[in-house]
């Protein structure tokens, strides 16, 4: 379930660091694989505050997967945060885990 994803994220995170999710997609409307993500403005929970200062750039691993991946397409990404899509994972991964 999500409630014991969760709990198991938070335990790995007591001993361990995790600097990134990554949430690949492809649609049948657009060619290619494309992410989604949260630009760091986005304010993480106070617990997790100390894990952003450690966090690379959100842009770091699209960037890669732009130059090594020809089917890859960085500007078919998105890096915002919407109220409608408060509850995906992306969003609850940055805002509760500070990833």
């Amino acid at each position: 379930t999500i409630f014991n994803t969760k709990e198991l994220l938070r335990k790995f995170q007591m001993t361990n660091q995790i600097v990134t999710t990554c949430d690949i997609h492809g649609h049948s409307r657009r060619e290619g694989a494309f992410l989604y993500g949260c630009r760091s403005s986005i304010i993480a929970s106070n617990s997790c505050k100390s894990n952003k200062l450690l966090s690379p750039s959100p842009f770091l691993f699209p960037r890669i997967l732009d130059e090594q991946c020809p089917f890859f397409s960085l500007s078919g990404c998105t890096f915002k945060s919407q109220n409608a899509k408060a509850e995906t994972m992306r969003i609850v991964m940055h805002r509760e885990f500070g990833i």
